[in-house]
């Protein structure tokens, strides 16, 4: 694996990191091998890494206690899934990600905050077998309770969506969300939750990531009507709510509230209605930037 930790990795921070191939050969067996994977990881930041080209338990793992934790400016590709988030109540925060293996994020918790991502893999829901994990006062590591996931908890929020199943697959589960102002394309779906969401089937935006001798670029094609076809509003703490089992607010680590007023770069968005996914859009109707390394 590349970073591992049990409950000593709480109030951590990982940033600025590149790892891949981990476990590329498959000589060995286990349930420990990913990019990044980490039990109790309370009030934790992974931020600014690029993970790339791990396998057999993909780039980064969330395993159980994951309360607090945000998962922020990540790049992620070609990993047998990016993202994975096992028996967690959370809150947790998911925002301005490129997830753009065409694979899998696993969700098996509750209360995850899917924000200004972009995604181009689909989401796969596991059963909980009955498995109860404890939740902690917030910004602590002292248990309250020992209970069952609720997955009808989750919010997503301003993604961008490209040809992957997209919420639609909490639906097929039986599963509800709150979902607004998110972006669906080439055959990505919404859920039944979601009011007035912008639904562009036939649109396949062809996303590229390319290594070139200064760093990787993404390129993708845009369109001012994601931005246009509705209004959104800078996410927020309040906005965010509370989770159905802890009752605690998606916030800081020092209790603060969060507000994601800036994008994968760190640019500021617009006030006024910013754009869908992770890097703020101004008009344009094509995209070539390098996003990694940040400059």
């Amino acid at each position: 694996a590349g970073i591992v930790g049990s409950l000593g990795c709480a109030f951590s921070t990982i940033t600025g990191n590149a790892i891949h191939d981990i476990k590329k050969d498959h000589q060995y067996g286990g349930c420990e091998s990913c990019g990044i994977k980490l039990h109790g990881f309370v009030d934790g930041i992974i931020s600014h890494n690029h993970v790339y080209d791990c396998e057999h338990w993909g780039g980064i793992w969330l395993d159980w206690m994951a309360q607090g934790a945000r998962v922020t400016g990540n790049l992620l590709h070609d990993n047998s899934q990016d993202l994975m988030f096992e028996i967690n109540h959370g809150p947790f925060l998911v925002d301005h990600n490129l997830l753009l293996s065409g694979n899998t994020v696993t969700k098996v918790s509750s209360c995850g905050c899917y924000v200004h991502n972009l995604w181009t893999d689909d989401i796969s829901i596991w059963p909980t077998e009955g498995r109860e994990p404890p939740f902690f006062k917030p910004h602590s590591t002292e248990i309250v309770e020992w209970t069952g996931i609720n997955q009808s908890d989750d919010r997503y929020l301003n993604n961008m969506f490209v040809g992957c199943n997209g919420p639609a697959i909490l639906d097929e589960n039986d599963f509800t969300c709150a979902a607004a102002g998110n972006v669906y394309l080439d055959g990505a779906h919404p859920s039944k939750s979601e009011v007035d969401p912008v639904v562009a089937e036939e649109m396949n935006p062809g996303i590229g990531l390319s290594e070139e001798t200064d760093g990787w670029w993404l390129e993708m094609k845009s369109d001012p009507d994601w931005t246009k076809a509705i209004e959104r509003g800078i996410v927020t703490t309040e906005l965010l709510g509370k989770g159905a089992v802890t009752d605690a607010p998606c916030e800081q680590g020092d209790g603060t509230p969060y507000r994601l007023d800036r994008d994968y770069f760190g640019k500021e968005r617009s006030e006024e209605n910013p754009s869908p996914g992770p890097i703020e859009l101004t008009g344009e109707t094509s995209v070539r930037v390098k996003v990694w390394p940040k400059e």
